[in-house]
């Protein structure tokens, strides 16, 4: 989109926010490059785990523990009604 007026001159504008993006923080840095850990090892420690577990024990385990490092996440983050917190626990059985 261009305006034009007779005090400004001709000012092409992207998206909403004219400000200058910044440096991603060391957080979000480290956040990435733990996920990314995470990521790629994640195939060998499930050919590990397929060694001493069956498949469908091995899935579970991994569910168990995304919900339990999740639920933890966003305890720390939001306020959960129990109720809600049940019915959700309720839903994975």
């Amino acid at each position: 989109m261009t305006r034009a007026g007779p005090e400004q001159p001709d000012v092409t504008v992207i998206g909403r926010s004219s400000e200058i993006s910044q440096a991603p923080s060391l957080r979000s840095v480290g956040a990435m490059l733990l996920l990314s850990l995470m990521w790629g090892l994640s195939i060998p420690v499930t050919k590990l785990g397929l060694q001493s577990l069956p498949p469908l024990t091995l899935t579970a385990l991994r569910f168990v523990i995304a919900v339990l490092l999740l639920t933890i996440f966003v305890l720390g983050r939001q306020r959960i009604l129990l109720r809600a917190l049940l019915l959700s626990l309720g839903l994975g059985c």
